[in-house]
């Protein structure tokens, strides 16, 4: 038997999405190999393929405790079994092992660069921790600022020029949340006072209709897909830019070593993260007047200073259309219809002993989840697992998978229950633009609260808590209303609209004010005195 070519045969039907004869060939290895690793990884690869988490974490732990007691074992394979591990954990909704799996990743990655990129996936998973405390980030803060101590920042440096030099960083400029927070940025710059540079860390192959669609509205379109950091920041600091804006944080694909080097006199960041970068680095994070109302308690979790300027942190700008509201599904049916459209790896145990009691308290009420996970059985059935342990007797009435066209089916839905500590942003917003009022629960920290900031910026304050148990309160009171929730199904489009939600004028004007105050506040206490141009 020829192992290595039956593996090479496993590794072409997975990447041919053969999966089923992919596990069957591997099997095949297993009766002639005692132990080889690379099996599990593999293995591994095709159970996350088929959404199959729990599966994935069982042959990834039972690998990673045999790589314990070898002597020979690689560094490198086991950082990406740990990686894979803290990735399941993290959609499973168990964020407090995704971190440790992440940072045993960190510890275990040979490659500094590798290093970075597994301390930042703790540090979004942190973001999931109902009750994760400030000192317990600002030891995460410190953990990945002392992976980037081999980063020299440039010299400081402002320049003069006739319009202000605003740039854009993202691996998100693409059919992506971040692109309908982001649009009006981009689109809406007085073109006259204001150059805008978009640098795209997104692979080509990863361009579509968005993309294009801002490559047009721009006036300079960095490709840095195949920049290092290094090159990356020479090449912002030779486009001599004024403001630079990180729009990922610590998500998926993020540069932030590329701020790292300091390649422009002012850097913010915010929008695709709600938390802090830790960085020092980084002089501002994006927030606005609702999100932040006690800066001293919301900045224990932030290196960053909070900006407070803007009327709503964001403009949200549907991209594609959205299907008109329908009236409200317990107009015409018994009971009420709950729902929640918002990635699964959100919802904390504590969420899930929230919607049980709203469910016990509200009769004849049903719950309506939708998310990838639900695409494979092992992955329904994880959910029911989690009820039973925590011994939710409420059975969830519908688990539905991905869809492309997932907007209409708010339709079936009275109303919408927010995630938390990691709330929703797209989703509150493509909630409340299909009509369905949305109840969010906010604490302390600044990610926890821009749903509130959502629900306060279109005049609905009173569907926002404060507590879990005003929370479930909240809902149970809507839902005892139904000519209120058909009213709202009726008019939150309307009152979307001519808020400072969805106000492009009134939001990029606000922004470019801000811009102009930064850079004037930088170049005053930072700038004066350095070379110019």
């Amino acid at each position: 038997m020829d192992i290595v070519a039956d593996y090479q045969k496993s590794l072409k039907f997975f990447h041919e999405k053969r999966y089923d004869e992919a596990l069957a060939e591997l099997s095949k290895i297993r009766e002639n190999v005692v132990y080889w690793p690379r099996l599990d990884l593999l293995t591994a690869y095709i159970y996350r393929a088929q959404l199959k988490y729990v599966s994935e974490i069982g042959i990834l732990s039972d690998s990673l405790n045999a790589m314990e007691n070898d002597p020979a074992r690689d560094p490198a394979l086991a950082a990406e079994m740990w990686s894979l591990q803290g990735s399941a954990y993290h959609m499973l909704g168990q964020p407090r092992r995704a971190v440790e799996a992440f940072m045993k990743a960190s510890e275990h990655e040979p490659d500094l660069s590798g290093k970075r990129v597994e301390c930042s996936n703790a540090l979004f998973s942190a973001s999931s921790i109902p009750d994760y405390p400030p000192e317990a980030y600002q030891r995460l803060y410190c953990q990945y600022r002392s992976l980037c101590e081999d980063i020299v920042p440039f010299p400081l440096r402002f320049y003069r020029h006739d319009r202000l030099r605003v740039g854009y960083l993202s691996p998100d400029f693409r059919e992506h949340p971040v692109a309908y927070l982001l649009w009006t940025l981009l689109c809406c710059h007085d073109r006259k006072h204001f150059r805008v540079y978009c640098y795209a860390s997104n692979k080509c192959e990863t361009y579509d209709w968005v993309t294009r669609k801002m490559q047009g509205t721009v006036e300079a379109w960095r490709d840095i897909s195949t920049f290092s950091d290094e090159a990356a920041a020479h090449l912002i600091r030779s486009d001599e830019i004024d403001i630079l804006f990180d729009l990922s944080g610590h998500t998926s694909d993020n540069r932030l070593a590329v701020m790292a080097y300091h390649p422009a006199s002012v850097q913010i960041s915010g929008i695709g993260d709600v938390n802090s970068t830790g960085m020092k680095c980084i002089e501002y994070f994006w927030g606005d007047r609702n999100s932040c109302r006690d800066a001293q308690a919301a900045g224990l979790y932030f290196t960053e200073r909070i900006l407070r300027d803007m009327d709503s942190w964001i403009c949200y700008t549907p991209l594609r259309e959205v299907p008109e509201a329908k009236d409200a599904p317990c107009m015409k049916q018994e009971g009420v219809t709950f729902g929640c459209f918002n990635n699964f790896s959100k919802v904390t145990d504590e969420m899930l002993l929230a919607w049980s009691e709203i469910l016990r308290r509200v009769p004849g009420s049903r719950l309506i989840l939708k998310h990838r996970i639900f695409d494979s059985e092992e992955g329904r059935q994880s959910v029911r697992e989690r009820f039973r342990r925590l011994g939710i007797q409420h059975a969830v009435t519908e688990m539905r998978g991905f869809s492309r066209d997932y907007l209409r089916e708010y339709g079936d839905i009275d109303i919408a229950l927010d995630t938390y500590p990691y709330v929703g942003c797209i989703t509150t917003c493509e909630a409340l633009y299909s009509g369905v009022p949305v109840i969010s629960l906010y604490g302390q920290r600044l990610g926890t609260r821009f749903g509130y900031s959502i629900l306060k910026t279109i005049g609905l304050e009173e569907l926002a808590a404060a507590s879990c148990e005003e929370y479930v309160s909240r809902a149970v009171a809507l839902a005892g209303d139904k000519q209120l929730i058909a009213m709202l199904h009726k008019n939150l489009r309307c009152m979307m609209r001519s808020s400072p939600l969805m106000d492009m004028q009134r939001y990029i004007h606000a922004a470019e004010e801000l811009y102009q105050k930064l850079w004037i506040k930088g170049y005053v206490s930072g700038g004066r005195g350095l070379r110019h141009s």
